[in-house]
């Protein structure tokens, strides 16, 4: 019962690293690199091959309305399994298109397996076995999305020019499986089990606290609040600004950059955003989350509005950094928000 309730909010840690390192680095960050090539394969416009991914985000904003829910009534295991095997299967079939439509189903299915998988379920899973230390952990664990960018933009874009486009979707979806479903059938449950021995970590020293939790809101007081309601565009926007990241190699190809010099302005942004979501939850772990978020924006609208202005590769790289460092408001404070909110609530 000791190593149980030792070890296994590191084993699901470790899990929760590799559905952020893997299925970032793999899924939402590497589809952008395609475009240019697709749209002469293909015989078609930019805005064309580039409408599968505003399905994929469509689809992911659904599928997260019950994802929470799926993976706290059902075995975790299962339910995060079936959805990463969707997600490299729909890259292997890529590998067989030949029409855009495809695409267009196939992404839609495929928002709907990284909603539950990559999106929501780090954060879910490291707020239920950490109860010390959380802005951290996710800090870490979120951070390594940025690592799995930068190392997969370069590597994906060698395999395009190298093999292809089709064999390097296949690739892509066999790594996926091979690289996450053994963490994500062994290790991820959703929460705690303390009749096996199981307790989040931090559990002990939270419970010997002199201040107790506040008792908390009601759901239909906490979803009328104007926290709630401001995170809701908060959310959208910070969204919307991920999603840019999928054009950035196309545009810089459209300045007069290479496939391989516009993926390494997408590497500097992972960059930037692993150092960034690492920083930003050791941050959030220590000083007021206003101050935080403010910093964050600021850096990320200097970055964006250099990416626009800039079409050389050394300083667009630059810019893209500073970019990338903002994206932990969207992947650590946005997931972490309950956590770290000044008037915590916990909804009943």
């Amino acid at each position: 019962m000791k190593t149980a309730r030792h070890w296994k909010p590191w084993l699901v840690f470790a899990g929760c690293c590799m559905l952020s390192c893997i299925g970032y680095g793999l899924v939402i960050n590497t589809p952008g690199l395609y475009f240019s090539t697709l749209t002469q394969e293909l015989g078609i416009t930019h805005a064309q091959v580039a409408l599968p991914i505003s399905i994929e985000y469509a689809t992911a904003a659904v599928t997260s309305i019950f994802a929470g829910r799926l993976l706290s009534r059902f075995d975790s295991r299962v339910v995060l399994s079936l959805a990463v095997a969707t997600c490299a299967a729909m890259f292997m079939l890529c590998s067989r298109f030949t029409a855009i439509w495809q695409f267009y189903v196939a992404f839609a299915f495929l928002g709907a397996g990284y909603a539950i998988a990559i999106y929501l379920a780090p954060s879910a899973l490291l707020s239920n076995w950490f109860q010390a230390r959380q802005g951290t952990v996710l800090g870490i664990a979120l951070g390594l999305s940025g690592i799995g960018g930068a190392i997969f933009n370069p590597v994906v874009s060698t395999m395009i020019t190298t093999w292809g486009w089709r064999r390097s979707y296949f690739i892509t979806g066999m790594a996926i499986a091979l690289l996450i479903l053994p963490f994500s059938a062994a290790f991820l449950t959703f929460r705690p089990d303390p009749a096996k021995g199981e307790h989040a970590y931090g559990a002990f020293a939270r419970q010997q606290a002199s201040a107790p939790l506040r008792a908390g809101l009601s759901a239909k007081n906490a979803f009328r609040s104007r926290s709630f309601i401001l995170i809701i565009p908060a959310a959208f926007m910070l969204q919307f600004n991920s999603g840019l990241i999928q054009h950035i190699s196309g545009y810089e190809i459209s300045q007069g950059m290479t496939l391989q010099q516009g993926a390494t302005v997408v590497t500097g942004i992972m960059l930037g955003a692993a150092i960034g979501k690492v920083v930003i939850g050791v941050l959030l772990d220590g000083f007021r989350a206003y101050y935080v978020i403010a910093g964050y924006a600021a850096i990320g609208v200097t970055g964006w509005i250099g990416l626009l202005l800039a079409h050389t590769p050394t300083t667009s790289v630059f810019f893209g950094v500073l970019g990338g460092i903002a994206q932990g408001l969207l992947l650590v404070s946005m997931h972490g928000w309950p956590a770290h909110a000044s008037a915590r609530a916990v909804i009943v």
